[in-house]
């Protein structure tokens, strides 16, 4: 069975997939995927200076990801640019990853844009990582250092995580602790295994 993880930025993902991994599950991430395909010399990273030309790399010739999301955040034929490049590759990638997991009962692909790319089409049950607006703000905040206006901008740029909810077979709610959230986690698997 495939199950997709989705959720908005900072709502837990990591936390649900880092639980499952500990648990023995097979986790196919499609933010590591992206994150090495723009590492030096990789696939995207070439690709990705043409389109968005040297002023995006670091002093040592790596793409500066915080420069290249300013640049994306604000302006919609830059993102759209950007996933053009990014994302065939990246689903390249996770058909190689569903390939070498074959023998496995249950792969899990966590992709943050599971609706937006339409990729949900493609699991056979989705699991969306809920948490409340106004702890998603704070803990992003924290997270990447970074004030009230750029985390809601940053929120804002993805797909309504309510819509999300709705849309999917289950709902682990990350707004209370992380025990509570694990116990969420437990029962959302033992539903996919009846």
């Amino acid at each position: 069975m495939i199950i997709g993880i989705t959720g908005s930025i900072a709502s837990g993902k990591t936390f649900v997939t880092d639980y499952l991994k500990e648990l023995g599950y097979k986790i196919i991430d499609a933010d590591e995927i992206s994150r090495n395909l723009l590492k030096k010399d990789s696939k995207g990273y070439f690709k990705v200076i043409d389109v968005f030309s040297k002023d995006i790399l670091t002093d040592n010739g790596e793409i500066d990801r915080k420069k290249l999301a300013k640049m994306i955040f604000n302006n919609s034929i830059n993102k759209k640019k950007l996933e053009e490049i990014v994302h065939p590759l990246v689903f390249e990638e996770i058909e190689d990853y569903k390939e070498k997991y074959k023998e496995e009962k249950y792969i899990f692909i966590s992709m943050p844009l599971l609706f937006e790319t339409g990729y949900q089409k493609k699991v056979d049950k989705v699991i969306t990582v809920y948490i409340k607006k106004d702890i998603q703000i704070e803990r992003l905040m924290r997270r990447d250092n970074i004030d009230r206006e750029y985390a809601i901008t940053k929120i804002s740029s993805q797909f309504d995580l309510e819509e999300k909810v709705k849309n999917s077979d289950y709902v682990i709610d990350n707004s209370n602790s992380k025990e509570e959230t694990i116990e969420i986690v437990k029962k959302v698997l033992e539903l996919l295994k009846e």
